[in-house]
């Protein structure tokens, strides 16, 4: 259906078999490739080896994200597939992955049809997101929940777009952006 927000185990990856993406032939991995480029899964293979044991992937919007922690930044970040073309310094991360407190917590995304909307264009969103009580409880990790609120425009206040052009919004925007 085209208003069905992915499952949660399509938005992340978390290095299980079985995804939909591309898996490459690393022996020793799980490697996720944007495309079937040899040269593409060998880099993301050794970055597998070398920086993601145990990491974690995400897909939003048609895109690959690697969770890793960043030397440079001194915190946990995600890394787009696409534009990693080489792997360097390969020294595994002496963080352990469980400090990592965005990828841990996960938060429940509201997701209610915009009140702007009519009744009746109210209920068809409702049934097109298969919502029950004319709400959807979305768990969300909290590092993902940047790329799914953005992609179904949740991350936009009431009234900034026309309500056809919003028509799902967020309920409990205020505790989201607390935490």
């Amino acid at each position: 259906m085209r208003g069905m927000l992915p499952p949660e185990s399509c938005s992340e990856a978390n290095g299980r078999a079985g995804s939909k993406a591309s898996i490459s032939s690393c022996p020793r991995h799980v490697c996720f490739a944007p495309h079937s480029d040899r040269k593409a899964d060998a880099v993301l293979c050794r970055l597998c080896a070398n920086f993601c044991r145990e990491r974690s992937q995400a897909h939003s919007a048609g895109r690959w994200y690697l969770r890793s922690w960043s030397r440079e930044h001194n915190d946990f970040r995600d890394y787009n597939l696409n534009r990693i073309s080489a792997v360097g310094d390969h020294r595994a991360s002496p963080v352990d992955p469980a400090l990592d407190f965005e990828w841990i917590h996960k938060i429940n995304l509201v997701i209610v049809p915009n009140p702007g909307l009519s009744p009746q264009r109210q209920a068809a969103v409702a049934t097109e997101y298969a919502m029950e009580g004319g709400r959807l409880v979305r768990p969300c990790r909290l590092s993902l929940s940047f790329y799914l609120m953005s992609e179904y425009n949740l991350d936009v206040e009431l009234g900034v777009l026309k309500p056809e052009k919003q028509q799902i919004i967020l309920q409990n925007r205020d505790e989201v952006t607390q935490v």
